[in-house]
């Protein structure tokens, strides 16, 4: 798990404080933490501002904090309709979700819609019920970039 995601894994410090494995990089300066506790959760603060949370069985909580620490982004894994995971992604923290990832691709929400997102000659967009649409981020969310 850890070695793909944070490279200085293969040179870590690591200390036990109660029920609570804590791992570290050696160099201070990387803001980086594991914290595994005995019943089985990790937490992961990949800086100060970014915390990763998973849970024995891999489902995972993400949250996103600016310098002040108020959210900006939250991610979190659920069970869809069809009783497989997915990802979903408020990625500005304003209570609607933004992004979802499923076994079948990438989605975004267009207009309470989610739509899959498809690149076209290298161009970001999405298929949306009148087709193929080309799509900007705007405040950290696709939107399309030709409304109607």
């Amino acid at each position: 798990m850890a070695k793909a995601e944070m490279p200085w894994w293969k040179d870590t410090k690591a200390c036990k404080v109660s029920a609570y494995s804590v791992f570290g990089p050696s160099d201070p300066k990387s803001g980086a933490l594991v914290i595994t506790p005995a019943f089985g959760w990790k937490v992961m603060f990949d800086s100060p501002t970014f915390v990763i949370a998973m849970t024995p069985k891999g489902n995972m909580v993400t949250l996103e904090m600016n310098a002040d620490g108020a959210l900006t982004s939250i991610g979190y894994d659920a069970i869809g309709a069809d009783g497989k995971k997915v990802q979903v992604i408020d990625q500005n923290a304003d209570g609607v979700l933004d992004h979802k990832m499923t076994a079948d691709g990438f989605f975004v929400n267009i207009d309470g819609q989610w739509a899959r997102f498809e690149k076209k000659d290298g161009k970001p967009g999405a298929v949306t019920s009148g087709g193929w649409r080309p799509l900007v981020i705007v405040d950290r969310v696709w939107k399309l970039a030709e409304p109607r």
